[in-house]
């Protein structure tokens, strides 16, 4: 691989009640572009925003970007989501060897709240 490191991204995706497809494990070469898919069978509207993490091992859930439908894009992160078909792509530009880590997709639900008002 003429000096590149490859790298390996494992994720999880995961939502309440749903199913969630994932993309399987992948490596990728150091400097090269990974794109991993979350895909979900809420349906269009029934949720808010799809958000993206990164764990390492042994640490605490990272935050990377969310988006409601439009593309993101966040440092060397970007984000598409298509919710015509219930999915979204993250796309890590340029891996760099500190990229390994599991990558999970969260999805808010939409919540409706309905007040009651006492009777008078």
């Amino acid at each position: 691989m003429s000096g590149r490191s490859c790298l390996v991204l494992s994720l999880f995706c995961g939502i309440c009640l749903s199913e969630v497809t994932q993309s399987p494990d992948q490596s990728g070469a150091e400097l090269a572009d990974a794109k991993i898919q979350c895909k979900h069978d809420i349906p269009d509207g029934n949720y808010d925003s799809i958000y993206w993490y990164y764990r390492k091992a042994s640490t605490e859930l990272t935050y990377i970007t969310h988006s409601y439908s439009e593309e993101r894009n966040s440092g060397r992160y970007g984000l598409s989501v298509d919710r015509a078909n219930s999915s979204s792509i993250l796309t890590i530009r340029t891996l760099q060897p500190g990229d390994g880590a599991v990558y999970y997709c969260a999805l808010q639900p939409t919540m409706v709240h309905l007040l009651s008002h006492p009777e008078q």
